[in-house]
């Protein structure tokens, strides 16, 4: 008995190995498209693609669990060009699990305007180091499925969107955790840099360069959000005057609240937001570099303000950026902000510069901050030179934005 039980383990552990391969795309490979590869993949299997591949209308269904996806000797380009036969995507990536690395994807159209690079419907996906452009949408996440988490790092996303505003760059649905980090967004065509549904957003150490897009963050049904340490900036010709906004279609979660903090924003425009949140949900904005016309928040302080607050601002209006009310909609906290018409020399996706006479204020002036659950908020990472590297704190202090000046 204990020697079959004995084989009966060590077939299954000699079937377990034998199952995970290696699939290998391009020319002169065992496959020579993806395609193929996702029809005869299995569970945790790894499929590589050679950039040398010509891979023009091929469009791929992956129903596999657990699968690695990448590109090899250098980025393979995955392009469409026409109308895509399945109506939703070139990938339409439904197993659970699937993390895609490396890969372009750009040209995505469909017959009824909603086609995107990637269709996810399944779970747990994770995207790196990928490029994805010029399609209707970048990602486009419909599913409902609450315990799931869609990361996304290290990716560039660029000119998505059909024009109608209803197409985005990235879009996520309502699952349990959305993960946006080390990326740089830009150029959504009219629609939004990201749009996410899901219950807990962390927006981290991203570029986000709006063009001639939308909102640059949207959490449009609310949930919990982290904004922390990114570079926002706000374009002449940005389709909306609002650059983050929580809650904009209503607040489906139990618990609602946003934590804005150490981010640099530019807005360009002669008028602006630079954060809109629904009443009813929890505000935290400290920390963060405003340059720029505009409100740095609208929403809660607008429509309803306390006696206490209003008499202050009367008699203070030069210590109205860094008041702290709480109100019965939801707890808000704007403090040790700075906020000019013009802060930044230089405020680009490559370069961010300070004027001179500000830097002063700016270095080890950041705030002791602690989020809704009692954790302290200190960023670990930064973009200095276009470049993702280690935020480490030089002073006495942290310094106020999303880098360090010292």
């Amino acid at each position: 008995m204990i020697g079959r039980l004995c084989f009966g383990v060590l077939a299954a552990l000699w079937l377990g190995c034998a199952s995970a391969r290696i699939l290998e795309v391009g020319p002169e490979k065992e496959f020579v498209f993806p395609s193929v590869a996702a029809k005869f993949a299995n569970d945790g299997d790894v499929i590589e693609i050679d950039a040398a591949g010509d891979y023009l209308n091929d469009y791929a269904l992956w129903t596999q669990n657990d699968l690695t996806i990448r590109g090899v000797n250098g980025r393979p380009m995955i392009r469409s060009v026409g109308l895509i036969p399945n109506g939703k995507a070139i990938w339409v990536i439904r197993g659970n699990g699937v993390r895609v690395e490396n890969i372009e994807f750009s040209g995505a159209q469909v017959r009824d305007g909603n086609g995107a690079a990637i269709r996810l419907e399944g779970g747990e996906f994770t995207m790196s180091r990928c490029f994805v452009h010029d399609n209707e949408n970048g990602i486009l996440s419909g599913v409902k499925l609450p315990k799931s988490e869609v990361l996304i790092e290290e990716s560039e996303f660029a000119f998505n969107g059909k024009g109608d505003g209803r197409t985005h760059n990235i879009y996520v649905g309502q699952v349990g955790r959305f993960i946006l980090r080390n990326s740089y967004l830009h150029d959504a065509k009219v629609g939004h840099l990201v749009k996410s549904r899901a219950r807990e957003n962390y927006i981290l150490y991203n570029r986000l360069f709006e063009g001639g897009s939308s909102y640059a963050i949207d959490i449009s049904s609310g949930g919990y959000a982290l904004v922390m340490g990114n570079l926002i900036h706000q374009g002449e010709d940005t389709d909306n005057w609002v650059m983050v906004v929580h809650g904009a279609e209503g607040l489906a979660y139990p618990d609602n609240g946003i934590e804005v903090v150490y981010n640099s924003f530019q807005n360009d425009r002669s008028s602006g937001i630079f954060t809109k949140v629904a009443r009813g949900a929890d505000v935290l904005v400290v920390n963060n570099l405003f340059s720029g016309q505009g409100d740095v928040l609208e929403g809660h302080t607008k429509q309803k303000e306390s006696f206490k607050s209003m008499v202050k601002r009367l008699i203070f209006p030069e210590a109205e950026d860094s008041t702290t009310e709480t109100f019965p909609e939801g707890n808000v906290q704007v403090e040790n902000n700075i906020h000019r018409k013009n802060l930044f020399k230089v405020f680009s996706d490559a370069e961010v510069h300070l004027n001179e006479p500000d830097i002063v204020g700016v270095i080890d002036a950041a705030s002791d901050v602690k989020g809704f659950r009692g954790n302290e908020l200190l960023p670990t990472t930064q973009i200095k030179g276009g470049m993702v590297q280690l935020r480490k704190q030089l002073g006495q202090k942290l310094d106020i934005g999303a880098v360090e000046y010292r």
